[in-house]
């Protein structure tokens, strides 16, 4: 149905903020809806977690009761972040430095950097956590409404892990009692060394000025299927599936880094093998004091599973919905037969149907039958 209406000069700006409001209190509503299914299930993310960080081989540093309360809390303050943008607290896009989400995971890295695990490891243990709680957010049954709000809640704590991340390994590096000698690279440099070359969970690598590959990672190699060895020296246009390629969206990245800084792209790449794989993308712009560029730093994730999920879930829902529309048509439908049978037994006339190319009777009410001499249905249906 289509409402029209005249708005007075200068009422517009209010029925527009009127209608923005309504749309805003819709979605802390659905984000709301989203935080509390998780809220049930923090428990559940924590047994998840446990469970996966002692399968990792970490013999030496098992996790302890005190690095699953850590996780607890850590979890904890996820979830009240998650609260306060239902609220608006939080505006879109403000920077998501929380800090509950902080002290937590700089209390988890502490404690497992004095239990002697290394940095790669502990961001594993941080990466299980997002996997447990995207798990579980999304083994719940939601509507096709929610699903935008799950992924949306999913990115919000995201963000907020990769900045506790940051910070923990950034505080290590900072404490004084980490630092070397002088003449040595600062801890937090090798610290960054160390993470970009073996954390296998994201591709790290730099491009040159030319848009070629300088450096690679393990986690590039993973994910991407390439060794150093094969890769370095070629063009970032290789990552790109053909019809990218020959739409220019190489080239058009690299050009939006230079002019922007930095450009996030989701889309489809291609691994070594010739499959593909649906890519999370930030390219950034590497200049240096004097505005001279050197080249670009590249970090990709691999979302397949995730963009998987949701077209499972949408897939689901969809099916859901169709069948609950077949089962309301079917009872509509039986209702509506068992009204007009009701009405033409009732009827004050004979009335009579029949079918097919013989005209067969297959429904005759009380008053036909009796005009037809006939004591009972039987006799006449299936009759011409």
């Amino acid at each position: 149905m289509t409402v029209l209406f005249r708005v007075a000069p200068g009422q517009a700006g209010v029925v527009l903020a009127f209608w923005q409001s309504r749309a805003v209190v819709a979605a802390s509503n659905r984000l709301s809806e989203v935080t509390e299914v998780l809220a049930s299930r923090r428990d559940e993310v924590v047994s998840r977690w446990l469970q996966a960080a002692r399968a990792q081989p970490f013999h030496h540093a098992q996790p302890d009761d005190t690095n699953t309360q850590h996780i607890g809390a850590l979890v904890d303050a996820l979830l009240e972040l998650l609260r306060r943008h239902a609220s608006n607290d939080k505006q879109p896009g403000a920077p998501l430095k929380d800090a509950a989400t902080l002290s937590a995971a700089r209390a988890h890295a502490a404690s497992r950097f004095a239990q002697g695990l290394g940095a790669p490891a502990i961001v594993t243990e941080f990466r299980l956590l997002r996997e447990a709680i995207e798990r579980s957010l999304r083994e719940h049954p939601v509507n096709a409404a929610l699903i935008t709000d799950v992924v949306g809640a999913e990115q919000i704590m995201r963000d907020a892990l990769d900045d506790a991340v940051l910070d923990a390994l950034e505080a290590r590096g900072s404490d004084p009692r980490e630092r070397r000698a002088a003449s040595a690279a600062p801890a937090s440099d090798e610290l960054l060394r160390l993470l970009v070359e073996r954390v296998d969970d994201y591709a790290i690598f730099v491009l040159d000025p030319n848009g070629r590959v300088a450096t690679w990672n393990a986690g590039a190699e993973r994910i991407k299927g390439y060794s150093a060895d094969e890769i370095i020296g070629q063009p970032y246009a290789t990552f790109f599936c053909p019809e990218d390629r020959n739409a220019g969206k190489p080239e058009r990245l690299l050009h939006r880094a230079r002019i922007h800084g930095r450009v996030e792209d989701e889309g489809w790449r291609l691994r070594k093998d010739g499959s593909c794989f649906w890519a999370e993308a930030m390219l950034t712009a590497l200049y240096d004091a004097r505005g001279q560029l050197h080249g670009y730093a590249k970090v990709t994730r691999d979302l397949t599973e995730r963009r998987r999920a949701e077209e499972q879930i949408l897939l689901n829902t969809a099916l859901r919905e169709l069948a609950e529309a077949r089962d309301r048509a079917l009872a509509e439908a039986d209702a509506e037969r068992r009204r007009l049978h009701d009405l033409f037994m009732q009827a004050p006339a004979a009335i009579a149907e029949a079918r097919g190319p013989r005209h067969e009777l297959t429904f005759v009410n009380p008053l036909y039958l009796r005009l037809a001499g006939a004591r009972d249905a039987v006799e006449l249906i299936g009759k011409p």
